[in-house]
């Protein structure tokens, strides 16, 4: 097999190796697990993985299809539904996140099994809704033992033998000093009857990992004062050293004057349904790839957090790594990602939580800070984490930072404003991390108010908002008016009259640019008829539009039809493109303007000289025109700067057949030299200003007349 085929192939067997792992666990789990939605069992998930467990159909004694679409209501026992009702709504309410009863389920036969159920809250990107996983254990047998011990000794006393477990009764003290234990506490502990009663070789409270002590007695003496019982989880390590869960059940048993006498209680080893749970909750809460936290267990975390004092986020964005997939493979790619993983997790500490929340983007949650150095500090061992992990000079990391106590527990404004932050940091190269503030907010505020008005006005029918201003472009050898470039200006109800350079990008951003280039399309078109009504039929339109409407597959048949219902010439339509376009999808965009030649629309690139440096691939654009840009126009000022270069770039455009538009015109001195180059069209201030409709209807006129 060649190296390509393995390239391919690791990947793919990475990904079914987790696949195989999830099933395995799924299905050989020793307790029935389900996953449902909106109280129904589901059918296979999306990704096509299974609901319901072998071990749950075992014990409800019905089959994967039986299940799919009945409610758990329906297999519930009737005594049990009113309780398991209740928990739910909370459930579905989001009063709380999981829940844990005991019930019966009702076989076909009409037999019933009992059940400990836990359920809790699932996240499905994919699904709306209620979604929850269940972890069912049958205890059909301990129930059927309790059943036994309130209705006689004898009961009693097989259930002591035959408990998978221990029972117990002792003292309420700090050592649990038990006074009987039964037979199953030496299968359970390691350690005889003998040696727990009255503590003679260890006391029982040594056996519990510390970590649970102080919380097992703080829940001992609530049930004691509420006269409920106690119901826990905690792990023992037995006398050979093994670590084990035990479910304990029990209560406080009282005399005639309400004094405590005992406690009285079960505990069994659960060790292998907590495994795997545990195991569960592992794949649900960490980044398949990197194994570190995802972003589902960072909206928990947060979620769950008391107090956002003195915390801070910390978003690591890994610039233009969508490059070394295209140029190095995905192997390639998902090695740099693990190797950065790796090096990341080092700085995770008791305060410093890291997550992996998308391919190219790590979160750091800092707990605990309280000045800027020791943020900057860790700001900088990231970012030297960062370089380390990364050997390709084109990509780098960036940081935004953004303080909790600014924006409160709402992850979607987090993730927001951390990577708004963090490209600040890339856009100005300022130390590689930018904490977010109140300037950057306002600005945000501005971009969403001005999306928000763009998607009200390509909604409506009506037509405020958008309008559109038209300037002359010049015939250096009459000086008459060849055409207009046609300019988008947008009216806001609330920011005033704004600036293309705005609008347009947050259109593009939103992919807005489509519907609104239609409109500006349109306009310009209706400028044309216009100017052909008052009898100027020479005139031509230029029009910017964006790489996104033009790659659309629509694009070139929708200009067509717009252009033949409004009885447009195609040859007086030229469509303008900012250069730095062509340094991506170049092949694409060429096909297209060839596409757009041979129906006689012309194509320029526009602001030529500041963006992609196309010269070198110039003769390959299927173009007509260049607009050189004004920051060259400006230099014609002061000849010792820019006298040289403009000429070579008007000459060098000729002889690959394209004419040439400066653009940014403003002095006489620009347009002698311009004239004397042989620059075929002048476009600037120095000729007009963009006009009106109904005012460069009047400049051609005066054009005219002159």
């Amino acid at each position: 097999m060649d190296k390509s085929n393995d390239k391919i192939l690791k990947p793919c067997e990475g990904l079914m190796e987790r696949e195989r792992l999830f099933r395995t666990l799924f299905e050989q789990a020793n307790l029935g697990i389900t996953i449902g939605h909106n109280g129904k069992y589901m059918d296979e998930t999306l990704a096509g993985s299974p609901t319901i467990n072998k071990k749950f159909q075992e014990i409800v004694g019905r089959s994967y299809n039986e299940l799919i679409g009945l409610g758990w209501e329906d297999i519930t026992h009737p005594d049990d539904v009113e309780m398991d009702q209740e928990l739910f709504l909370k459930l579905w309410r989001g009063e709380i996140d999981d829940f844990q009863m005991e019930k019966r389920y009702i076989r076909p036969d009409g037999s019933y099994v009992w059940v400990d159920m836990k359920l809790c809250r699932l996240v499905l990107d994919n699904l709306d809704g209620l979604n929850y996983i269940a972890f069912v254990e049958d205890i059909s047998k301990r129930k059927m033992y309790e059943e036994y011990l309130q209705n006689s000794e004898m009961s009693k006393a097989v259930l002591l033998s035959n408990l998978p477990g221990m029972a117990y009764r002792c003292k309420f003290d700090r050592d649990w000093t038990m006074e009987f234990v039964s037979e199953g506490c030496k299968e359970l502990t390691g350690y005889s009857t003998e040696s727990l009663v009255d503590n003679k070789d260890i006391a029982f409270n040594e056996l519990i990992l510390p970590k649970y002590r102080e919380h097992l007695w703080d829940e001992w003496q609530t049930v004691v004062k509420r006269k409920t019982k106690l119901v826990e989880e905690y792990e023992i390590l037995t006398a050979d050293g093994t670590i084990k869960w035990v479910f304990e059940q029990g209560q406080a048993i009282y005399d005639d004057n309400d004094e405590i006498v005992a406690l009285e209680g079960m505990i069994i080893d659960v060790s292998k349904r907590k495994q795997n749970e545990l195991k569960l909750k592992f794949i649900n809460e960490h980044d398949a790839l990197t194994g570190v936290y995802n972003r589902r267990y960072f909206t928990s975390y947060l979620e769950n957090m008391k107090s956002v004092e003195n915390s801070v986020v910390i978003l690591a964005n890994i610039k233009n790594f969508s490059i070394v997939n295209l140029t190095y493979g995905y192997s390639f790619a998902e090695n740099l990602i693990l190797n950065i993983s790796k090096n990341l997790i080092e700085l995770a500490s008791q305060n410093i939580k890291v997550f992996h929340i998308s391919i190219d983007r790590f979160v750091f949650l800092v707990e605990n800070v309280k000045y800027n150095t020791q943020i900057e500090s860790i700001c900088k061992e990231i970012i030297q984490r960062l370089d380390e992990s990364m050997s390709i000079n084109t990509i780098h990391g960036y940081l935004g930072v953004l303080s909790l106590e600014d924006v409160g527990i709402n992850v979607d404004r987090i993730l927001k404003y951390t990577s708004i932050a963090a490209k600040t940091a890339s856009d100005t190269q300022s130390g590689r991390f930018c904490f977010f503030n109140k300037d950057m907010e306002k600005r945000i505020l501005r971009r969403e108010k001005i999306q928000e008005e763009l998607v009200n006005y390509v909604e409506k029918a009506g037509e405020e908002g958008l309008f559109m201003v038209f300037q002359p472009i010049i015939d250096s050898k009459t000086l008459f008016v060849h055409g207009f470039e046609a300019l988008a200006r947008f009216k806001s109800t609330e920011l005033g009259i704004l600036s293309p350079l705005e609008f347009i990008e947050i259109a593009e951003n939103s992919k807005l640019i489509v519907p609104l280039g239609r409109r500006i399309l349109r306009k310009s078109f209706q400028f044309l008829k216009l100017c052909e009504s008052k009898g100027y039929k020479d005139i031509d339109i230029s029009i910017n539009i964006s790489v996104i409407q033009l790659l659309r597959d629509d694009f070139v048949s929708d200009l067509i039809k717009e252009a033949k219902d409004m009885e447009i010439d195609l040859n007086k339509i030229n469509l303008e493109l900012t250069e730095s376009i062509f340094s991506n999808n170049y092949g694409e965009i060429n096909s297209k303007l060839s596409q757009l030649k041979e129906l006689g629309v012309a194509t320029a690139i526009d602001d030529f000289g500041t963006g992609y440096s196309s010269l070198s691939r110039e003769s390959e654009l299927e173009i007509s025109c260049l607009k050189i840009d004004k920051a060259f126009i400006d230099k014609l000022d002061s000849p010792e700067e820019g006298e040289s270069i403009t000429s070579d770039i008007i000459s060098l455009a000729h002889k690959l057949g394209h004419y040439v538009v400066a653009e940014g015109v403003e002095t006489e001195t620009q347009i002698e030299y311009l004239i004397k180059n042989n620059c075929d069209f002048l476009q600037g201030y120095y000729f007009s200003k963009p006009l009106s409709e109904e005012d460069s209807v009047v400049y051609i006129e005066n054009s005219i007349s002159k």
